[in-house]
C-alpha cells in the first residue's frame, strides 16, 4: 500500500502518543501535523485510560465556561441530611472549617480523588511535613505542661521515638532540643499561669432543635480551658473558628477558655482569657450554627475560614474594597499571599460557575462578606446566625 514512500510506512507504523492527558490526541485526535488515514478523524490505536480528562479535551478553544454546578439548594434524603439526632462537635467544627468538602461529601455522597492522603514524598522519620510538625509541637508542648517544668530531652526523644514521631540518633534529638527551644516561651507562660499537672474533660450534652450537640471540652485544667497556637505566626482564620467554637461549648460548662497565642508575627505570646458567656446566649449561637451546618449539606457556603478570618480583619480598618481583595488573595492564593490557595478542589466543584473570587462573580462576593460577617460575630457571641443572610 506504501510501497517506496518510506515516510508513509513509518507514519503508518508508529503510534505517537501525547504527553498531556487532556490533550485531544490523548483520545485519538490528530496531532498537529499529523496524517491519518483517509476519511478517519481519529486514530483507534491511541486511546486514553482516564475518561475524566474527555470534557476539557473535547472542548473548542475559548468555548463558554461550565455551568453551575450548585444552582440551588437541593432536597436531600434524610441519610444523606445528617437528620440524626447526635451532632459531635467535630462535624460541626470540620463543616466550618471544609466547608465544600463537607457539602460534596456529607451532602452528595461525592469524595474528590485529592481527598485521599498523598503519599510521602521523603523518608519516614526525615524533614518534617505540616502535620507531623504540628503533632510533634503539641505533644513537646504537652510533656512540658505534665512535667510543669522544660523536661528532660533525652528522656523526651526516647518517649517521642517510641511513639515514631522523631528520628533516632543525633538526628532525632536535635530535632527534639530545637523543639524546646522553639515552643519554650508558650510552654513557661502557660505552666506560670498556672496550667499543668493534672487535665479532664468535660462532657457537654445541648438540645439543638431536632439535633442533640454531644461531645466533651477537652484540656480542662485549673484555670481553665486552654487553647494554644504553638507557631511565630499568630492566628488564621481555622484557629478563630476552632476557638470560637470552643468558647461556646466552654461556655455551656461555666468555663473561661484560655487562649495562648503570639498576636503577631514573631511577636511574644500572651495568654487571653475569654470568660464564659450566660448559658441561654451561648445556646442560642450553638443552635443557630447546627441550624447552619444543616443548610450547608443543602448548598454549599459562600465562606472559607482564612480568607473569611482576613476579611473581617481588613474590613475593620481598611473598608469594604481593601477587605475583598485581601480575601481574595487569601483565596486564590494571589498578591501577598505567602501560602497556597485556600480554595481547593472542593471549592472549585462545589462552587463552580459562582464562586466569588475565581468566577469574580459579584452577587457571590456580597454573599461571601454577608456570611463571612455574621458568621464570625456568631463565634464571637454576638448575635445567632440568621439563615436569611444565605439567600
Amino acid at each position: 500500500y506504501h510501497q517506496g514512500d518510506a515516510d508513509a510506512v513509518r507514519e503508518a507504523l508508529v503510534v505517537r502518543h501525547a504527553l498531556q492527558p487532556f490533550a485531544p490526541a490523548a483520545f485519538g485526535a490528530a496531532h498537529e501535523g499529523e496524517r491519518l488515514a483517509a476519511g478517519a478523524s481519529v486514530d483507534p490505536r491511541r486511546f486514553s485510560f482516564d475518561a475524566r480528562w474527555w470534557p476539557a479535551a473535547a472542548e473548542a478553544p475559548g468555548s463558554e465556561s461550565a455551568p453551575v454546578f450548585a444552582p440551588a439548594a437541593l432536597q436531600l434524603p434524610i441519610a444523606a441530611r445528617g437528620d440524626d439526632e447526635t451532632v459531635s462537635l467535630a462535624r460541626l467544627r470540620r463543616l466550618l472549617m471544609r466547608p465544600h468538602a463537607v457539602y460534596l461529601q456529607d451532602g452528595l455522597g461525592l469524595r474528590l480523588p485529592e481527598d485521599e492522603p498523598p503519599l510521602l514524598d521523603h523518608e519516614p522519620l526525615g524533614a518534617l511535613d505540616g502535620l507531623a510538625d504540628y503533632a510533634l509541637r503539641h505533644a513537646v508542648f504537652a510533656a512540658w505542661l505534665h512535667a510543669r517544668a522544660a523536661p528532660d530531652a533525652r528522656g523526651l526523644h526516647a518517649h517521642l521515638l517510641a511513639r515514631a514521631m522523631v528520628a533516632p540518633g543525633a538526628d532525632g534529638r536535635a530535632t527534639v532540643a530545637a523543639m524546646l527551644e522553639s515552643i519554650a516561651p508558650f510552654a513557661s507562660l502557660a505552666c506560670a499561669a498556672g496550667f499543668g499537672g493534672p487535665v479532664r474533660d468535660v462532657p457537654i450534652a445541648e438540645r439543638c432543635g431536632k439535633h442533640v450537640l454531644r461531645d466533651v471540652v477537652d484540656q480542662v485544667y485549673a484555670p481553665g480551658v486552654l487553647r494554644v497556637v504553638l507557631n511565630r505566626g499568630g492566628m488564621h482564620g481555622g484557629h478563630a473558628v476552632r476557638h470560637g467554637l470552643d468558647h461556646l461549648c466552654a461556655s455551656l460548662a461555666g468555663l473561661t477558655l484560655q487562649v495562648l497565642a503570639a498576636p503577631g508575627k514573631d511577636e511574644p505570646p500572651q495568654l487571653t482569657a475569654l470568660p464564659p458567656l450566660a448559658r441561654d446566649v451561648a445556646t442560642d449561637m450553638i443552635v443557630s450554627l447546627v441550624a447552619l451546618r444543616d443548610a450547608a449539606l443543602r448548598a454549599p457556603l459562600l465562606f472559607l475560614p482564612k480568607a473569611g478570618w482576613r476579611y473581617v480583619q481588613v474590613l475593620r480598618d481598611k473598608g469594604a474594597a481593601a477587605a475583598l481583595k485581601t480575601a481574595c488573595e487569601c483565596w486564590t492564593g494571589g498578591g501577598w499571599n505567602p501560602g497556597p490557595p485556600e480554595a481547593g478542589a472542593a471549592t472549585r466543584v462545589a462552587l463552580r460557575g459562582r464562586d466569588p473570587f475565581l468566577n469574580d462573580d459579584a452577587r457571590s462576593q456580597q454573599q461571601f462578606a454577608a456570611t463571612t460577617q455574621a458568621l464570625f460575630a456568631t463565634l464571637a457571641g454576638q448575635a445567632p446566625f440568621e439563615l436569611d443572610v444565605l439567600r
